[in-house]
């Protein structure tokens, strides 16, 4: 999954892993950049909008209270200076032998990853390379779901207007090759003339859609977009006018 900064690609993906958990299958959300505690104040906001639409209260809120989850959902923020799709790997591993279950792996971000052989001379292309190999080892050796976010390079979006495309991910070589499915985040209207990014991102729900841009599958292109609404305070995603109806967020 990639979409520029700020696109909500954390909540986004989130909200996947969090539906998941509650139904009742483990998921490992590596959370790389975000503490775990913030993760779960996100959760919880979501959770709360769900129910009740007209809440205020916000993440910010949850943040200072004392809370749990209550499903399957194990966060694991960063404990030490690099972490790696290798090391991922081991814990993932770990995971299954101690718990004998096989979990949905959410890894949030690639490019934080660090290299899997310790090289720090290697190149951005290789760093990443070497992590998705390992992270496509995993999902094949144990046929278990492997979820990637994955950041943009810059030439994405130096044109305000121009869609998202496979070369818009950052270093995309292994991304293309080795992904079952490459998702995108983008505005709605960014095919539209007047379309301006900073007005788009200070909604209070900013209207996006969900691109297909590779799907081994199924069909992508746009006749597969997904329109959603993400509702930024609430940390909620909701199928295109769903929210305060029985919506599709589920």
């Amino acid at each position: 999954l990639g979409a520029r900064p700020g696109m909500g690609k954390s909540t986004f993906a989130l909200q996947i892993a969090s539906e998941i958990a509650a139904a009742g299958s483990p998921v490992l959300f590596y959370s790389l950049e975000m503490p775990s505690v913030r993760m779960e104040a996100k959760i919880l906001n979501r959770a709360i909008h769900m129910r009740y639409p007209n809440s205020s209260l916000t993440a910010d809120w949850f943040l200072r209270e004392e809370n749990n989850t209550g499903n399957k959902m194990y966060i694991k923020e960063r404990k030490k200076l690099s972490v790696s799709g290798r090391d991922i790997v081991q814990d993932v591993e770990m995971f299954m032998n101690e718990k004998k279950e096989k979990p949905v792996v959410f890894v949030d971000y690639l490019q934080i990853l660090s290299s899997c052989t310790g090289n720090r001379n290697a190149t951005e292309r290789q760093k990443n390379d070497e992590n998705i190999n390992e992270l496509s080892g995993l999902s094949n050796k144990y046929d278990l779901a492997v979820f990637v976010i994955s950041s943009l390079n810059r030439e994405s979006y130096r044109e305000e207007q121009r869609s998202l495309r496979m070369d818009s991910f950052k270093e995309t070589g292994g991304i293309e090759y080795s992904a079952s499915v490459i998702l995108g985040l983008q505005p709605r209207n960014i095919r539209q003339p007047k379309f301006n990014y900073e007005q788009e991102m200070s909604k209070e729900i900013r209207e996006q859609e969900i691109v297909f841009l590779k799907q081994r599958y199924g069909i992508s292109g746009m006749k597969a977009n997904v329109s959603v609404d993400f509702h930024a305070a609430k940390d909620l995603y909701t199928e295109k006018g769903a929210f305060g109806k029985k919506s599709a967020q589920n």
